[in-house]
């Protein structure tokens, strides 16, 4: 069975003729492949930004409509030398879709490689897909892609980071330095973006034994770009993980296990004491001004740290203060030195021992056991 349309133009008699179960199809749209039509003009690798994109998408084949249905066309990077895993960098709608048998020209269009999120460095080619929804039923799929000319080197930015530090430390010691109380620290973020959180850890080490240390840790909410933030900490009972008779070095230390992207991640501790001690016969917690320390053990050894070489003056004197031995008098290293009064005092008497260095002199009592 047939159909005859008749349509009289000027007089004239014109006969279309379709036979019963023609599939009609939409126009067969495809990009120019000229290169006088498809090119770019310039690609900034500092702005990164492909300027001056110029193409045409064309419509022919064989319809009963006037236009075909709306459709996509997309731009899209390839790694040169691969033509799989399209990168697609700008869409345009062409919600009217296209007239058939028409030539429709795309110029001066821009793409700012900025807004694509994790693009890697590398060289590309820049392509056309048009009808890349597949929304127009076509009599040819496989003609809707043509590359550009042209090679666009990119250099992915450096990613903004940011930049952790311990910026103050400071805390008091109870009467029977036990305690560390009064615990506060402040962070700082130097960096350009804001931080994840992340963790603080105080670690307490022996100077004895590098590698062995108590460590205590906090959770750190993030911190934005050039801001700080002071975190109270809670008392912390050294009494029972600590040797009285040991010196220990005390460090902050801001995101240990390295949860942060930073810039730096060489600055994220903050030495706060090297020379710290525990427990009643010691001097004290240190501080970063202290130089030297001295206690005595059980044993009547007398036990000296120097944080430097000094030329160390070490005497025993009896509670008048007359000089009853001298036990060294000389340039020692830095480190722990220990020396036995046995033979210079008497049990059960009471002593003084003075310390004595060019920059300063420290006096203790002890007592020496039966």
């Amino acid at each position: 069975m047939k159909k005859n349309f008749i349509n009289f133009i000027s007089g004239s008699l014109i006969l279309f003729s379709t036979a019963s179960g023609f599939a009609a199809t939409d126009a067969n749209l495809y990009p120019s492949n000229l290169g006088g039509n498809t090119y770019f003009d310039s690609y900034d690798n500092n702005t990164k930004i492909i300027s001056g994109i110029n193409f045409s998408s064309l419509s022919d084949g064989t319809s009963n409509t006037l236009s075909t249905n709306p459709f996509k066309i997309k731009l899209y990077l390839l790694v040169k030398g691969t033509t799989t895993n399209p990168i697609y960098v700008k869409t345009i709608d062409v919600a009217n879709g296209q007239k058939h048998v028409t030539e429709v020209q795309y110029k001066d269009l821009t793409v700012d490689l900025k807004a694509i999120t994790g693009l890697a460095s590398g060289t590309y080619r820049m392509g056309i897909y048009v009808d890349a929804d597949k929304n127009v039923t076509e009599s040819n799929e496989d003609d809707n892609f043509v590359l550009f000319g042209g090679d666009i080197v990119y250099s992915a930015p450096a990613q903004a980071k940011s930049d952790l530090q311990i910026a103050n430390v400071t805390y008091q010691v109870n009467s029977t330095k036990t305690v560390l109380t009064n615990f506060s620290v402040t962070i700082s973020n130097k960096g350009v973006a804001a931080s994840t959180a992340t963790e603080m850890a105080i670690r307490i080490e022996d100077t004895n034994t590098p590698g062995e240390y108590f460590e205590a840790t906090v959770d750190i909410s993030a911190i934005d770009a050039n801001s700080s933030e002071t975190i109270a900490l809670e008392d912390m009972d050294i009494s029972q993980d600590f040797n009285p008779q040991t010196v220990y070095k005390l460090t902050a230390i801001i995101d240990p296990n390295e949860m942060v992207a930073e810039s730096n991640e060489d600055n994220n501790s903050k030495l706060v004491s090297n020379n710290m001690y525990q427990g009643p016969l010691a001097v004290g917690l240190g501080s970063d001004n202290e130089q030297a320390n001295l206690f005595l053990t059980t044993s009547n050894q007398i036990n000296l740290h120097l944080v430097n070489s000094e030329t160390v003056e070490l005497t025993i004197l009896d509670m008048r203060g007359n000089i009853v031995s001298t036990l060294v008098n000389e340039t020692l290293p830095a480190g722990n030195h220990v020396f036995n009064s046995s033979n210079a005092v008497q049990a059960g008497q009471l002593y003084l021992c003075k310390l004595s260095t060019n920059k300063y002199s420290m006096v203790k009592k002890m007592a020496v056991l039966d």
